[in-house]
């Protein structure tokens, strides 16, 4: 067996080796993203834009599991990225995704991305508050009756 992999029996990794496998699947998949390319392209919200919409090979207007593992995403970033759990990445979680990806490969995060994924994050405080408040109505009025 090979220092810092599982073997058959699931014989948990050193940490330090599972740290440096994700980052070099992140930076993998941040070239594949980008693939095309003559040169490593900068980062910016256009290319994570084209980036997404290139990804997106049936035209949902998301990205499948299928569609981000194909390229050479690590599953387990995936599922990382999948807030809402339904097995597609949208455009707000694939901007999650994408700056994360960027951080990982240590490459300048661009102040346009940096700004978008700020108002991510509140769109994503705000559906989730806003699905809170939702339950806690219909508590009331369950209770009401």
């Amino acid at each position: 067996m090979v220092d810092g992999a599982r073997n058959q029996r699931g014989t948990a990794a050193p940490a330090m080796a599972r740290i440096g496998a994700r980052i070099a699947a992140a930076a993998l998949a941040l070239a594949c993203l980008s693939r095309g390319a003559t040169a490593a392209p900068e980062a910016s919200i256009s290319v994570m834009r084209r980036t997404f919409a290139r990804l997106d090979a049936d035209g949902d207007v998301k990205v499948s599991a299928q569609e981000a593992v194909s390229c050479g995403l690590a599953p387990d970033l995936f599922v990382a990225h999948d807030r809402d759990r339904d097995g597609l990445l949208d455009g707000d979680e694939f901007t999650l995704l994408y700056h994360d990806l960027l951080v990982r490969s240590k490459r300048v995060v661009p102040r346009d991305i940096a700004d978008e994924v700020v108002r991510v994050r509140a769109r994503i405080r705000a559906r989730e508050q806003a699905r809170r408040r939702g339950g806690e109505r219909r508590r009331d009025r369950e209770d009401a009756d």
